[in-house]
């Protein structure tokens, strides 16, 4: 028996040491190739793809005018990146996230980086409505969902294990998508909840299969750096953009993005036309403007700032509500009175808990009513976004 035994364990031994020498001469070979290299220019990509992957994300936390701002769909709108662009106020803005993109899928964006991101500032961009009953839906938590980063949190020496432990516990209770298979990841979560012997033996037992299976997603991970790399030397792209300072008119930025709603804004709740045709052609669901305090949601963006608080990164959180007669309409459509109060607890939830770990808060609560700041019920659109633009410009300026 035990020589079965023995020789069971020197199997593995070889087979794990054989993939990882393998996987790390493979890693190597990009890194010789990616030399260290990042173009600024990768900041103003808004993609699930670039989401999903951390190479180049920690590459933009090296660069000293790099500024990562992690967000939803109002990430995927130009206004973020043009006023911003060419480093016009002193620095880069790297824009993580796309539409769907929550609390939960950012603590892992955040958290899968440990190295040079200590005191280094940050923007986190919240709406309201992430805080919906259920919380993130499940097929935006699949589609935002990166092995690479969930295992690289996993793996962060600098966070700690209670706080490893409420992500894993999280991502149990994310409903399962037919199409798409996280047993591994949810298993190696489950392991990360047991706490008898028993659980501590089968971890030691299947860690080095988890070891190799991150060591494969790192480098899986590097190979799109190394073709997105390649993809900017094709085009002759400069690595570093030369900062200008700009001092904007932000007023005038402001009056600017608000004349551009208002050209394409011709219905009564003043958001664009096209969103207040879709509005028309589909009922919304009754769901969408129900803000229990027991909303998934409020835990995820918890473990988010306790990640911050954990790494030292120094964030502004930037509050945004939703369009405030699109959501009257509806409350009074569905009978939902009660909606108005969770809505209004939810907002002074969220500003008490920013306050109580002591970032800074930049709060638009009082823009609910305001014409054309909303593109249509949830996001903000060029008014908005200029209100955003000048906070994250004067937070970033700020010693």
């Amino acid at each position: 028996m035990f020589k079965h035994l023995l020789f069971l364990i020197c199997v593995v031994a070889i087979s794990y040491g054989t993939g990882m020498g393998t996987l790390q001469f493979i890693e190597n070979y990009l890194d010789s190739k990616n030399a260290n290299t990042y173009y600024d220019t990768f900041g103003d990509e808004a993609s699930l793809e670039k989401t999903r992957h951390l190479e180049l994300q920690k590459r933009s936390f090296s660069s000293p005018d790099n500024f990562t701002v992690y967000g939803s769909c109002e990430l995927e709108d130009e206004d973020i990146h043009v006023i911003f662009s060419n480093k016009n106020n002193g620095f880069q803005v790297n824009t993580i996230g796309v539409g769907g993109t929550q609390s939960i899928i950012h603590a892992m964006n955040l958290g899968a980086i440990h190295d040079n991101i200590e005191g280094k500032k940050i923007v986190f961009i919240a709406t309201v409505n992430w805080f919906k009953e259920g919380g993130i839906k499940r097929q935006y938590f699949t589609g935002n969902f990166s092995k690479v980063k969930y295992f690289s949190f996993l793996f962060n020496p600098r966070l700690s294990d209670s706080l490893k432990k409420r992500l894993a516990k999280r991502i149990l209770s994310v409903p399962k998508e037919k199409e798409v298979n996280y047993d591994i990841e949810k298993f190696y979560a489950r392991l990360y909840l047991l706490e008898n012997r028993r659980s501590g033996i089968l971890r030691s037992i299947v860690d080095p299969f988890y070891r190799l299976y991150y060591k494969l997603s790192i480098v899986e991970d590097k190979y799109f750096a190394y073709k997105k790399l390649q993809e900017y030397r094709k085009k002759g792209l400069p690595e570093v953009i030369k900062p200008v300072l700009e001092n904007h008119d932000w007023a005038k930025v402001k009056s600017i993005g608000g004349e551009k709603e208002k050209a394409i804004s011709n219905n009564e709740f003043n958001i664009r036309d096209r969103a207040y045709e879709h509005m028309k052609a589909r009922l919304l669901e009754e769901h969408r403007f129900i803000y229990p305090p027991d909303s998934p949601e409020r835990e995820d963006f918890l473990i988010f700032l306790e990640v911050c608080k954990e790494l030292g990164v120094r964030p502004l959180i930037v509050y945004f509500p939703n369009h405030g007669k699109i959501f009257d309409y509806y409350v009074q459509k569905f009978q939902l009175e009660h909606s108005k109060m969770q809505m209004q607890e939810t907002h002074e939830w969220f500003v008490e808990t920013v306050k109580s770990y002591g970032f800074e808060l930049a709060d638009f609560a009082d823009m609910e009513y305001v014409d054309y700041a909303n593109i249509e019920y949830s996001h903000p659109g060029s008014l908005g976004l200029a209100y955003i633009n000048e906070s994250i410009s004067k937070f970033y300026q700020k010693s």
